[in-house]
């Protein structure tokens, strides 16, 4: 089980993700309204230096928009459990990739369940599951 600690509340806010022995097992970071996490990986050493397993543009800047910091921040714990148990990460795209992948906005509860079946399935079923329908996708 992964555990955050936040580090920074903002400017940027940031998070060590910990495992259950209190280790450093990742890194997460918004600054400039740009998110990444980062997974231990050969060499990690904290701060800035694992495998990034996901990225994200986010409403906040510096900080997270309250109604958007807890989906981001479980979608980031997603990641990085399924890093450490030896999961691909596959791919991230961009809530207007989502958004033209389904064929409408998606709500932002869609993007972080999207977010977090990416990993475990195919786009266009994750899609599918997730908004019900997909542009161009037979049902």
């Amino acid at each position: 089980m992964i555990r955050l600690q936040q580090t920074c509340s903002a400017c940027p806010e940031q998070y060590d993700a910990l495992d259950d022995d209190g280790n450093v097992v990742g890194y997460l970071r918004l600054r400039h309204g740009h998110f990444t996490v980062q997974a231990s990986g050969p060499g990690y050493e904290g701060s800035g230096h694992g495998v990034l397993v996901y990225e994200a543009e986010p409403e906040g800047d510096g900080a997270f928009m309250p109604t958007e910091r807890q989906a981001y921040l479980d979608v980031a714990v997603a990641r990085i459990e399924s890093h450490l148990a030896g999961g691909e990460v596959l791919f991230t795209f961009t809530r207007e990739q989502a958004d033209a992948l389904a064929g409408r906005p998606v709500t932002d509860e869609e993007a972080a369940r999207i977010a977090k079946a990416v990993p475990f399935s195919s786009v266009p079923d994750a899609l599918a599951e997730v908004t019900g329908s997909i542009a161009g996708y037979p049902d």
